[in-house]
């Protein structure tokens, strides 16, 4: 998804002078005094840059690709903050490099907000907004997110091999708890793997997450382990 659909979009709009700035995080929507409109913004920004821009694009076989984690050498005490497990996409992350920036104003740092985030993140983020908007406190009441697990394996022999005689496939509604398999094993001649231990089989397993009864505080940093591990377990047990 990151390679084939956002790398483009991406280098697209910074040719068209798009400014991109990585590692910012949302804290609040604030409205304006009529409450029809977003008047200001409250961010955070997670970590400073070593040296200019931001690059988000690792190698591979002459493609840009986006990595699953930061590229620590671009940022400020990257290899520290490496060291220490800090996750700048979770909310359960304490970030020692956080800093509150001032606040961005309507009709001086911006015109229009387009608001691209999870339905489950906004909440917090636009409480003005949700206590407005009839509309928006009945999106964020009914619309629901599914909590995933996946598991990605790369195997050696291949679905053929395995007993799956039906072609590249994605199969869904099957045994619990990681109920749809899908084959991508075309992926495999755009990896970069050592020509003895090329995989002949790719398959992405994902299934539903149970929601916990109630949901730990930001505070509770040993979460996401505890998440991991129960998506570890999981997977082995099926």
């Amino acid at each position: 998804m990151g390679d084939t659909i956002f790398s483009p979009l991406y280098k697209a709009l910074l040719a068209r002078g798009v400014k991109f700035k990585f590692f910012h995080k949302i804290d609040r929507l604030s409205l304006s005094d009529d409450k029809t409109q977003i008047d200001q913004i409250d961010l955070t920004r997670q970590v400073e840059m070593t040296d200019g821009p931001y690059d988000p694009f690792v190698r591979v076989k002459d493609l840009d690709c986006w990595p699953s984690e930061p590229l620590w050498d671009q940022l400020k005490d990257g290899d520290a903050l490496c060291k220490a497990g800090v996750d700048f996409e979770s909310a359960w992350s304490a970030n020692p490099s956080a800093t509150t920036l001032p606040s961005l104003k309507r009709g001086v740092d911006f015109d229009d907000v387009v608001l691209g985030i999870s339905i489950a993140a906004i909440p917090p983020l636009a409480e003005e907004l949700i206590a407005a908007r009839t509309d928006w406190q009945t999106m964020v009441e009914k619309v629901k997110t599914t909590r995933t697990l996946g598991a990605q394996l790369w195997l050696k022999k291949s679905p053929e091999e395995l007993g799956w005689g039906g072609g590249a496939s994605i199969l869904t509604g099957y045994a619990g708890e990681l109920d749809t398999w899908a084959d991508m094993t075309d992926l495999h001649v755009y990896e970069d793997w050592p020509q003895d231990a090329y995989p002949n089989n790719i398959a992405y397993f994902c299934g539903p997450l149970e929601d916990p009864e109630e949901e730990p505080p930001t505070t509770d940093q040993d979460y996401p382990a505890r998440m991991q591990q129960v998506v570890r377990d999981t997977t082995e047990a099926w």
